[in-house]
C-alpha cells in the first residue's frame, strides 16, 4: 500500500476502470478531444522579438515562480491570464501568490500585466478587442494553467484543462505562430520500466482524470507542432519549494499525507520507493531559459523531463519530522487507516489523505532527460540534490504557515 506514493488511479471517484500500463482504458471523450481541430494551424510567421510572455496559471504555486523567473531572468513583461472579474482583482490574486512564496517585490509587480479572463471560456471570456490585443502582443506563451485535483474525473476537469489548452493553441495560431511552452507532468509517461523517453506516449501513464487531461494536452501540442507551430512540452516531476526556503504548495499528495501523519502523531511503515523532489525555482528557471530560445519546428513536439536524479528514503522524511519536535510513533497500516478514517469525518485534508493512502503509485521511474540537459548545458541552471536540509526547509515552512502542527517536543529529539 503506497501510503506516501504518488496517486495512480481513482476508479471510484474518476468513474472509469483503471489498470496497469498500456491496459488502462481511456475515456472515449478524451480520445475524441485528443484530435486537434483542423482549423487550428499557424496563421503566419512568429514574433520577431521577445518583449511580452503570456502566462496561464500565474496565481498558482509553480505559476508564481514562473512569473518571477520570466520577469527577472528574461526581463520581459509577463501577461498573466487570471480568473477574476476585473484587472484589479486579477492583479491582487497574483500579488497574493507572490507574497505567499516570498517572491513579491515592487520591481516584479512593475513587470506584471494582469489579464482578467477564464481559461475554460471561449477566447478566455475576453472581448474581441482584448483578444486581438493579446494575440498581437504576446511573443511567447507558457501554458501552465490547470485545475490540479487527482480526485476528480476527466469530465469534471475537461473544460479548464483540455478546452483551455485548445484555446491557448487557437490564440497562438490566430495571427501568426506564437511559440507555446506547455507545462505537463511526468505522470503522463510514468511506467515502472525505464528509462522513460522524452516523447509523447501513445497512452497516458494512468487513468486519473488529471493525468488523462495532461496526456490529451500533449497530443494536441504535438499535432500543432506538426502543422508548423513552435511547441515545447515541459514535464516536471513532483515539484517542491526552493532548496533555500522550502516555500512549497500544499496541494501535493505527498505533503497531504505528511500533514495527516503529523496531526495524527503516527505513521505507517514507509514505502521502499525513494523520494525525489524537483524545486520550483529550478523548474521555472529551466522553462524561462527555454522561452528565450524559441523551439525549432519539429514534426512532433519535443519533450523536456525536468527531474531530480538524486533521492532519499521516504523514511528519512519521517525522521526529520520527528527531529523538528513533532512526535510521530510507528503504527501498523490498519491502525493508521482507522485513525485517519475517524479524522476524515471532520477534516477535508484528512479525507483527501485517506483517498491518497488507499492508492498505489507507479513505482520508481528512471527518466531520460537528454533533451532537457542538452538545452540547459550552458545555462548554469541545475537541479539541487535531495538532502535532509531540503526536507528541513520544507518542514519549517509548513509549520510556519500552519499547514503542519507546532512542535511539542525539543527540536532534535528523535524519540
Amino acid at each position: 500500500m503506497g501510503m506516501l506514493a504518488r496517486p495512480r488511479s481513482l476508479a471510484e471517484l474518476g468513474g472509469f476502470t483503471t489498470g496497469a500500463g498500456h491496459s488502462t482504458p481511456i475515456p472515449a471523450r478524451a480520445l475524441g478531444d485528443a484530435v486537434l481541430d483542423a482549423a487550428v494551424a499557424p496563421g503566419g510567421r512568429g514574433p520577431a522579438g521577445l518583449d511580452s510572455v503570456l502566462l496561464t496559471g500565474a496565481s498558482g504555486f509553480l505559476g508564481a515562480y514562473l512569473v518571477h523567473e520570466l520577469a527577472f531572468r528574461l526581463g520581459v513583461r509577463v501577461l498573466c491570464l487570471v480568473r477574476a472579474t476585473d484587472r484589479g482583482a486579477a492583479r491582487a490574486r497574483i500579488a497574493v501568490a507572490l507574497r505567499r512564496y516570498g517572491l513579491w517585490s515592487p520591481a516584479l509587480m512593475r513587470r506584471v500585466i494582469a489579464v482578467p479572463g477564464d481559461l475554460g471560456a471561449p477566447r478566455f471570456g475576453l472581448t474581441s478587442a482584448d483578444y486581438e490585443r493579446l494575440a498581437t502582443t504576446a511573443d511567447a506563451i507558457v501554458h501552465n494553467g490547470a485545475r490540479v485535483n487527482h480526485a476528480e474525473s476527466y469530465e469534471r476537469l475537461r473544460v479548464p484543462n483540455v478546452l483551455g489548452t485548445v484555446s491557448v493553441l487557437r490564440l497562438a495560431c490566430h495571427r501568426g505562430a506564437i511559440p507555446v511552452h506547455f507545462v505537463s507532468s511526468t505522470s503522463v509517461a510514468a511506467r515502472p520500466h525505464g528509462p522513460v523517453p522524452e516523447r509523447v506516449p501513445e497512452r497516458p501513464g494512468d487513468a486519473s482524470g488529471y493525468v488523462v487531461g495532461k496526456w490529451v494536452g500533449e497530443m494536441l501540442m504535438t499535432q500543432a507542432a506538426a502543422r508548423g507551430l513552435p511547441v515545447l512540452i515541459h514535464r516536471p516531476d513532483r515539484v517542491c519549494g526552493p532548496a533555500g526556503t522550502g516555500a512549497t504548495g500544499t496541494d501535493d499528495a505527498f505533503w497531504t499525507v505528511i500533514r495527516a501523519i503529523a496531526r495524527l502523531g503516527m505513521a505507517p511503515p514507509a514505502p521502499p520507493e525513494p523520494l525525489s523532489l524537483v524545486p520550483a525555482d529550478y523548474v521555472a528557471a529551466a522553462i524561462a531559459y527555454s522561452v528565450a530560445r524559441p523551439p525549432a519546428q519539429h514534426r512532433h513536439a519535443p519533450v523536456h523531463h525536468l527531474v531530480n536524479h538524486t533521492s532519499i528514503p521516504v523514511g528519512t522524511v519521517l525522521e526529520r519530522l520527528r527531529a523538528t519536535g513533532i512526535p510521530v510513533r510507528s503504527a501498523t497500516v490498519p491502525q493508521f487507516l482507522t485513525a485517519l478514517s475517524e479524522a476524515a469525518r471532520t477534516d477535508l485534508g484528512m479525507a483527501r489523505a485517506l483517498i491518497i493512502s488507499s492508492l498505489s503509485g507507479p513505482g520508481p521511474c528512471r527518466w531520460d532527460d537528454t533533451n532537457a540537459r542538452r538545452a540547459l548545458v550552458r545555462s548554469g541552471i541545475s537541479c539541487p540534490p535531495m538532502s535532509c536540509d531540503l526536507i528541513d526547509r520544507h518542514l519549517e515552512h509548513l509549520i510556519e504557515t500552519g499547514f503542519l502542527p507546532r512542535p511539542v517536543k525539543v527540536p532534535g529529539q528523535l524519540g
